[in-house]
């Protein structure tokens, strides 16, 4: 049997090609890129057996052209399945009352596609051929009586024939297999109504009245069974017509209980976290749209965004299995924490957010935080280890004035940050100020891009003196951005910013290549002079830092054992297992190390030789803070670091007692104000001073 045609009338290509796709290996394809194209081939020769019709369309949409094609008596016949995005039942109920037979939602369903285009293929092609077959003579007739009997005994679709009294005049063996009924007990009855559950038999009376009307119908619906079992079913009917006369009904039945699953399963994944089987993204977002329609009850519903604090370095150092278990025992703490009535979903990563309904005031809401918080921090067992995290939370506590889902995440997010920002671990309230800071940021951002261009960036150099007397051999190079506006900023103006904005490579180039420049302009002049310069975990793990480095202190002629990088404590002790081979590699070429702020973390003193660390930076606490017990402290440290070989400077030196006290206690080196504030290059370089003269020239800094 010759494939049936199908036309595809779509503007967009690529929607045609979607289509055609999935039905071209069972029909042959025809395509038209406008309503008028379409209504053109459509009207050649005897037409296509159905066409596919795109409702938004420019010019003639696909309700006009619909009009036309069942106005047209070479056309009217033709079955057309509306393909649209919009699931409005008074746009469905527009196409129906214009002669459609059927809908296709988009995204589509290549299983829906080809259920529903192959319904109404063979009701289309049963319809000609029974109207044929009743037109032609008495011997064409006994012929096609035959073909059209073996047609309707062996369709794999259960087919009832319908007199004009509704009474059964014929059943396929399909039909009575997918019932389970004899042929012999249903001819000359109704449709046993057994077979239509209570809930559906008013939609029965419907589909029959349908019919008579209109000339045809298609749905869905549930079916029972002899032995009582129900059946989704896809229900599709047509009235024959013999000149004009009534000459009865067919209902077309085909099990669909297999795809209703499939369909149901595929909802269940759109909307749910396949991780956590809580909502996700998208259901949250609905939910959240719904809410905002209601307009009465916003003012009674808020949004919170949660974001876990330390769950990447749990799922970086024990790796993904352990980070997902902790996800899903962390979703399972939050809905423990709601009411039925409220919401949480993951939509992404290590976030979740929240909905709450029908709050009644504002220490609800925050006693809420506060059990969401307490589930977040309390101690998680996951495979036998005892992890720890937190959360962070943003709240939009007030729904009102707010009238897309967008806005609400957003403001709830930067909230959320805020509190990140606020050190971890609590809830803030959105208020308009929060944006304000956000668009600042974002100023702040599209600046230091454009500082990077225009080379606004350059170094400050604090000297760092040679305990006890002098001299100066190393400085510590400070970046500072010269703003054409607000004039010189120092790091903690900008720093977090550029790196929230992925600028952090960028100033890890621009410091590498500067103080090479550096190195290179002291040259003869200094050979003995040393450069530290600053960066942070995340640039240290860098897999381009080393190779960078050699390359740029090559091109310079500067020699890298001239150079010390100074990591913080904290840093050194989250990034050490990503940086551990870029500081074997740095050793290797020469470079020093340094441990900056040490004793504010929790670090320990056997890494010193472990990692071949040179310098350890006292942080500027233990200065401010010299009692007797801090100087042990600092005493202890200078101890074991000498007989490790590794220098102790102390920072943070504002007072000539803290510089005799750290002497006292063994630091061989010091810094800070007292010798000197941080200064540009050309005072810098100058001849090189001991103790006495760096003191004499504090006035001078100050």
């Amino acid at each position: 049997m010759e494939k049936p045609t199908l036309l595809i009338i779509d503007d967009i290509p690529s929607n045609i090609d979607v289509l055609g796709t999935i039905l071209m290996e069972d029909y042959i394809i025809q395509a038209a890129t406008s309503g008028e194209e379409g209504l053109g081939i459509a009207q050649e020769g005897s037409g296509p057996d159905l066409i596919l019709l795109d409702v938004m369309m420019p010019g003639m949409d696909g309700y006009e052209v619909l009009s036309r094609l069942k106005v047209h008596e070479a056309t009217r016949h033709i079955p057309v399945i509306m393909v649209t995005a919009c699931t409005d039942a008074a746009d469905e109920t527009k196409g129906f009352r214009l002669g459609c037979a059927d809908y296709l939602h988009k995204p589509v369903t290549p299983l829906i596609v080809q259920s529903r285009v192959r319904t109404q293929v063979e009701v289309k092609r049963g319809r000609d051929a029974l109207a044929a077959s009743l037109k032609t003579s008495r011997a064409d007739s006994l012929r096609q009586g035959r073909f059209l009997g073996g047609l309707f005994d062996h369709s794999p679709q259960g087919i009832l024939l319908l007199d004009e009294a509704h009474a059964i005049v014929r059943a396929n063996q399909a039909f009575c297999d997918l019932f389970g009924y004899r042929a012999c007990d249903l001819e000359g009855q109704a449709e046993p109504m057994n077979t239509v559950p209570v809930a559906e038999a008013e939609a029965y009376g419907a589909l029959l009245e349908t019919i008579d009307a209109r000339g045809r119908f298609k749905g869905e619906g549930v079916r029972m069974r002899v032995d009582g079992t129900p059946l989704s079913v896809s229900i599709a009917g047509c009235r024959v017509d013999v000149e004009n006369q009534s000459g009865g009904i067919f209902l077309i039945y085909e099990d669909i209980t297999d795809r209703k699953l499939a369909e149901k399963r595929l909802t269940h994944q759109a909307y749910h976290d396949a991780l956590t089987g809580i909502d996700n993204r998208l259901a949250f977002v609905e939910g959240l749209k719904g809410v905002l329609k209601e307009n009465r009850r916003v003012n009674r519903c808020c949004v919170m965004l949660l974001d876990l604090d330390r769950f990447k370095s749990v799922n970086d150092s024990l790796g993904h299995p352990v980070g997902d278990a902790l996800l899903q025992v962390v979703s399972r703490r939050f809905t423990q924490c709601l009411r039925d009535r409220d919401t949480v979903a993951r939509i992404g990563g290590d976030e979740f957010a929240v909905l709450l309904r029908e709050t009644r005031d504002a220490s609800e809401v925050e006693g809420i935080s506060r059990r969401l918080l307490d589930a977040a921090s309390s101690p998680f067992e996951i495979d036998g280890q005892v992890l720890h995290i937190g959360a962070s939370i943003g709240v939009v506590f007030d729904l009102s004035g707010y009238t897309d889902p967008d806005t609400v995440i957003r403001d709830a997010d930067l909230a959320m940050y805020e509190a990140k920002a606020s050190g971890r671990g609590r809830f803030t309230l959105f208020d308009s100020t929060l944006h304000e800071k956000a668009v600042h940021r974002l100023e702040i951002e599209r600046e230091l891009r454009d500082a990077f261009v225009r080379g606004e960036f350059e170094f400050y150099y604090q000297p760092i003196l040679t305990l006890p007397e002098g001299p100066v051999e190393r400085f510590e190079a400070l970046i500072r951005w010269n703003h054409p506006e607000k004039g010189v900023l120092a790091p903690a103006a900008f720093l977090s910013v550029l790196e929230e904005a992925g600028l952090s490579t960028a100033l890890r180039r621009w410091v590498v290549e500067a103080a090479a420049q550096t190195l290179a302009s002291w040259g003869a002049d200094f050979p003995g002079r040393i450069l530290n310069i600053n960066l942070t975990a995340s640039q240290l793990g860098d897999p381009e830092l080393c190779p960078f480095i050699t390359e740029v202190f090559g091109r310079y002629g500067a020699s890298p054992d001239r150079l010390v990088v100074e990591i913080t404590e904290t840093d050194f002790m989250e990034g050490r297992p990503m940086a551990e081979a870029n500081l074997n590699r740095l050793r290797e070429a020469g470079v020093r190390i340094a441990i900056d702020d040490f004793g504010t973390g929790y670090s320990s003193l056997a890494y010193l030789h472990r990692y071949r660390i040179d310098t350890l930076k006292i942080d500027r606490s233990f200065i401010t803070r010299i009692d007797q017990d801090g100087l042990s402290i600092i005493s202890a440290i200078a101890s074991i670091s000498q007989k490790l070989g590794v220098s102790v400077v102390a920072e943070g030196i504002e007072e000539p007692a803290q510089l005799d006290a750290v002497m006292r206690a063994g630091c061989t080196h010091a810094q800070g104000y007292l010798i000197s504030r941080p200064m540009p290059l050309e005072r810098a370089t100058c001849s090189e001073r001991g103790r006495a003269g760096w003191l004499c020239a504090v006035s001078s800094n100050h």
